[in-house]
């Protein structure tokens, strides 16, 4: 991970630095932070990115995935829930790139399409009440996609391709080096096909990577970055116009790294940079760019501590080149400085800390504490944790200045004079991992204000802050390995629905089972969704069945994958049907 998450051991044991993730041996992670490493994605070749995350990190869920794509246009934005709340579009959950945030400039938001396509060596989730030391957009969560990476020397090589019997072809590659000093990752990724709608298609493709040279044992730089655009005919909801939307977006990065024994400075400056074309006549271009300096030290004994400082400007401009209308340029420039200091007391107790103040030049300033207690008092099998802290958004762009300039009288209108989204979480959690068994489970509590939404029926619209919201939730994460080859696990979250919580499942529950024998290899999983529309407009409740086979070879990988086996009727988002029955054939390899 890019910015580097602090897994804090208090069993007393050495420090090792596992890539870029400093832990303690033996200790099972705080509640609140997920991985996905290298292994866990290379071995589902046959899924899609988005139900792997899904599965993996409990409370995550996105709207639209898989054969139907995201798009942009007509409301079919991709939404990420992530801890049981989300936001229209995706502006509650931060998502980074090699630790670059992906931000649309004027939006605001990431785009989720680059997340299925995207190929990654590990893929991190934080949630909780210290997440607010990210700022801006983490408040229900912060996920984090590595770029193709090789620690020693040698190579790896995986490749993907496959066939949906809905007309969907894919592919992906996924390569990373190390020759002394020099080391080096590339990904490369498409899908294309045509649904079972009339004028429904979709064309995705992705390049990243990455190269790093270590000039000494200490200092270490790199260059990376990205590129990506994908063509969407939306035939739009039930009864609803159709459209057409296409989107290009790339970021380009510069990294340099100094490490000593107890001490690691790493500092990035990026640009990330978009396109956008919309057949309602949307025509953009948008920028994210900024600079980040951080720190990581263990000059305490036991006291191991972090800071941020950052730099980040977000803009773009806009028109409608169907009505001939200029928009306008606009941006908005923000700062923050993050703090974050653990105490390990008798090898049992951690208090940790966080701090971040935050500026931006048209909403002023915010401050962001939090406080987070665990205790371990069975070593690595039970651990809990208590905390409590504040999170906060920034209004993006479209919701402060973009629209009022639309006019005339009566249309789609902004409201300059709106505040910032504001958020208080108080949590419990307990962890552990006894014998051949991983489970955790949070309990938070929300509460929020100025919650920002659309009031109003078109063409009458205005953006505003509506409301506050209040109410529970629970996560819950339970694997148990009986046999080497065999897992099996659930994880599942509840949010109690109030007004204001615009989107996400109201609960989820995950059930799968896998097993191996000699080559063979099989998956069954289940997914139930309780109303995965808005607190306006709920949805019919969401129950799904899926399967993947696959036989191992010594380089190669033949796999079928089977997802709504039940034939499910459902929507994520009203009025966009999600695929019936469908099937996915193909094959992967592998070399090192």
């Amino acid at each position: 991970m890019f910015f580097l998450i602090m897994l804090l051991s208090i069993s007393g044991l050495p420090l090792y630095e596992v890539r870029e993730v400093i832990v303690k041996a033996n200790y099972q992670p705080f509640v609140g932070t997920e991985i996905i490493d290298s292994t866990a994605l290379n071995s589902q070749t046959g899924k899609n990115l988005t139900s792997i995350m899904e599965k993996n990190l409990p409370g995550v869920s996105f709207t639209r995935k898989g054969l139907v794509g995201f798009g942009v246009g007509t409301n079919s934005a991709g939404q990420i829930s992530a801890s049981g709340f989300a936001e229209v579009p995706a502006t509650v959950v931060l998502v980074e790139y090699d630790g670059v945030p992906d931000i649309m400039g004027i939006f605001g938001h990431p785009i989720p399409d680059f997340i299925e396509t995207g190929v990654f060596d590990m893929i991190s989730y934080e949630r909780g009440v210290t997440i607010g030391y990210y700022g801006s957009n983490a408040v229900s969560g912060r996920i984090n996609f590595n770029f193709p990476r090789r620690t020693k020397e040698g190579f790896s090589l995986l490749t993907n391709l496959g066939y949906n019997n809905y007309g969907k072809l894919y592919g992906s590659l996924k390569y990373a080096s190390k020759i002394k000093k020099l080391d080096w990752g590339v990904g490369l990724s498409g899908i294309n096909f045509d649904g079972d709608r009339e004028n429904d298609h979709y064309g995705n493709s992705q390049i990243l990577g990455r190269i790093g040279y270590g000039v000494s044992s200490r200092l270490y730089f790199e260059i990376g970055g990205r590129y990506g655009a994908f063509d969407y005919d939306d035939p739009g909801p039930e009864g609803g116009q159709s459209g057409w939307s296409k989107v290009k977006r790339g970021d380009f990065r510069v990294k340099a790294k100094y490490d000593e024994a107890r001490s690691k400075i790493e500092s990035v400056v990026y640009r990330v940079s978009g396109h956008n074309e919309i057949s309602d006549g949307w025509n953009s271009d948008d920028f994210t760019e900024g600079v980040k300096i951080m720190a990581n030290t263990l000059a305490l004994e036991n006291t191991p501590m972090r800071f941020t400082l950052s730099y980040i400007k977000y803009g773009g401009k806009g028109k409608d080149v169907i009505k001939n209308k200029d928009y306008g340029k606009f941006s908005d420039n923000r700062g923050e400085i993050c703090g974050s200091i653990t105490h390990i007391f008798k090898s049992k107790l951690g208090i940790t800390a966080t701090g971040s103040v935050n500026y931006s030049d048209r909403h002023g300033s915010f401050i962001l504490p939090a406080v987070l207690f665990e205790y371990s008092p069975v070593k690595s099998a039970l651990n809990f944790s208590l905390g409590a802290g504040r999170k906060f958004r920034y209004p993006t762009l479209k919701e402060t200045e973009l629209f009022p300039k639309l006019g005339p009288p009566g249309a789609f209108k902004s409201d300059p004079n709106i505040r910032p989204e504001e958020f208080v979480e108080y949590e419990f959690g307990i962890n552990g991992k006894p014998f051949s068994l991983s489970y955790e489970c949070r309990l938070h509590y929300r509460t929020g204000k100025n919650l920002i939404g659309v009031e109003g029926r078109f063409p009458n619209l205005t953006q505003k802050n509506l409301g506050e919201f209040k109410g529970p939730g629970a996560e819950l994460k339970l694997v148990w390995n009986p046999l080497k080859n065999i897992e099996m696990g659930t994880s599942g979250s509840y949010e109690k629905r109030d007004k204001g919580v615009l989107i996400g499942p109201q609960s989820i529950l995950r059930l799968w089972a896998s097993g191996r024998v000699t080559n063979f290899e099989c998956e069954v999983d289940a997914s139930y969704l309780k109303n995965p529309g808005t607190s306006e407009n709920p949805l019919p409740d969401v129950f799904t069945l899926g399967v993947s086979l696959s036989y191992n070879f010594k380089w190669l990988k033949i796999y079928v994958d089977g997802d709504n086996l039940l034939n499910q009727e459902y929507e994520l988002i009203k009025g966009y049907k999600m695929p019936r029955r469908n099937f996915s054939i193909g094959i992967s390899s592998s070399f090192e």
